[in-house]
């Protein structure tokens, strides 16, 4: 059995290929970040996609018979990273990164930092995913209205290959 491992990374996507017995070949691709404002981190979309499929174009290189004969793929990625998609799963703005500081006056709406991490395990802090769709919700709301799916990178990714949003 052939099992390709996908991690959609801060800064790149790295993919491997693995046998029963070993690692069969890895791979790299990097994802272009962009910072338009102090405090701001952004990526596009598609260009998550187009890394997964520069990783792969590596793979394929490497290990040409293995990448044919995938039969298990698993996705990962980071977390609290994520963008809005309409219902044909086309990117309504740039993904926004963990790292990204825009959200700091939406964490008061979720009272206490103890309290929030109680009900959802998260850290209630800029970078979490609540603080930043609030965000969206304020500043972009015609967005936020016509929005279908908010999706992390390795959900967006997986979506894009299957058809299919996995809830």
């Amino acid at each position: 059995m052939t099992i390709l491992t996908v991690d959609l990374g801060t800064s790149s996507t790295k993919a491997a290929l693995w046998s029963d017995e070993r690692v069969l070949a890895l791979a790299r691709a990097p994802i272009v970040t962009s910072y338009p404002a102090p405090g701001l981190v952004e990526q596009d979309p598609d260009e998550w996609c187009a890394s997964v499929g520069r990783a792969c174009d590596t793979l394929r290189r490497e290990a040409p018979r293995a990448l044919a004969s995938v039969s298990v793929v698993g996705f990962t990625g980071a977390r609290e990273t994520f963008s809005l998609f309409d219902h044909e799963l086309r990117p309504m703005r740039p993904g926004i990164v963990w790292s990204d500081a825009r959200a700091i006056a939406e964490t008061a709406l979720f009272g206490s930092a103890r309290e929030f991490r109680k009900r959802t395990g998260v850290i209630l802090a800029e970078s979490c995913c609540a603080a930043k769709i609030a965000w969206v919700r304020k500043h972009q709301p015609q967005e936020f209205a016509r929005a279908a799916w908010v999706l992390s990178p390795r959900d967006y990714v997986a979506a894009r290959l299957t058809g299919l949003v996995a809830i």
